[in-house]
């Protein structure tokens, strides 16, 4: 029988797009989840190992993304009728709040977002109160309406399946992107006046 030693003390580091620094100033994300836990919509703390469980999704991002023109984007071809790109817009900034969006398809004016996630696949991206208010923000600043979620489920339907892969492509009416953003901005301003966080 061989010796088996766990090596203990080694943080897994951020992998991934995560590894990419952030600029300094007040992110949408951050608006999101204040947002979110004022309105108790945020779901509570988890225990697990965050930088590792991020690192996953980071991972799932960037292996569409470097994956996509040889693999993915000849069979969503057939779909749309036209190659499906996936551009990286790098970090972008509306009336002072940044963002970074996953990607963007500039063959079909389409947001691609990568999701990672050990919920159910019953959780859709469009019941998902963070992905809908990040999704049509970034919507808003690109000027386009429409967005892929290509979301890989982890533990797929619990029930035996092992991982699930789906794309859900969304279009937002106009009137909902700009009612999302008046929304984001009405608490980047509460969060000037009461919290004071938004230049942190």
């Amino acid at each position: 029988m061989p010796e088996a030693q766990l090596i203990e003390g080694i943080e897994l580091p951020r992998l991934g797009t995560g590894a990419i620094p952030r600029s300094e100033g007040l992110h949408l994300t951050n608006i999101i989840r204040d947002l979110m836990d004022k309105s108790g919509l945020k779901t509570p703390k988890s225990s697990w190992n965050m930088p590792t469980t991020q690192s996953v999704g980071f991972i799932w991002e960037e292996t569409l993304f470097l994956s996509w023109e040889e693999r993915l984007s000849h069979a969503f071809a057939s779909l749309l009728g036209k190659a499906m790109g996936w551009y990286s817009t790098g970090e972008l900034c509306l009336d002072g709040i940044l963002m970074t969006p996953d990607g963007l398809d500039p063959n079909n004016d389409i947001l691609q977002e990568a999701k990672c996630t050990w919920k159910k696949n019953t959780h859709k991206p469009i019941d998902n109160f963070a992905f809908m208010a990040q999704t049509k923000a970034y919507c808003k600043k690109l000027g386009i309406s429409k967005v892929m979620f290509h979301v890989l489920y982890l533990m797929g339907d619990y029930k035996q399946s092992g991982p699930i892969y789906e794309p859900w492509l969304i279009t937002f009416k106009p009137h909902e992107i700009e009612e999302n953003w008046q929304m984001i901005l009405n608490h980047k301003k509460f969060m000037e006046v009461y919290v004071g966080r938004a230049s942190n």
